[in-house]
Parts: structure tokens; sequence; C-alpha cells
């Protein structure tokens, strides 16, 4: 649902965004991380662009794996 081609919080947003609009909803209860990325210093960006979205499209954050 996002373009790979994009740096990360670009991908974090378009992401978000699909998602919001395929679910027909205007905020996420809850954004999951899933599993760190190849890269280890990929996963604080992924992190930090979720956190931006904490309070308007986003009610809170999880980690897992």
């Amino acid at each position: 649902p996002y373009d790979t081609t994009t740096s990360i919080p670009e991908q974090v947003a378009e992401s978000v965004a699909s998602l919001l609009a395929n679910l027909r909803v205007a905020y996420l209860d809850c954004l999951i991380l899933h599993s760190l990325f190849p890269d280890i210093q990929d996963t604080p960006t992924a992190w930090r662009a979720m956190e931006a979205l904490v309070s308007s499209k986003v009610n809170s954050l999880g980690l897992s794996n």
C-alpha cells in the first residue's frame, strides 16, 4: 500500500492514510510496528514517523517481535 522507493516516514504516512481510507475511520486505535527493519537504523526512523501521527491519526503505538 506504499511506494517502497520513498523515505520511511513517507511510507508510514502513506500506509496509515491507506488504512484509514480502507477501514473508513478517522483514526487508528493502535498502530503496531510488527518487526524490526533489516537495517536496524531504519527502525527508529519508522518509530519516529509513527510517533508523529499520535494524537492526530493514531491513539497509541505498539512494538512486536
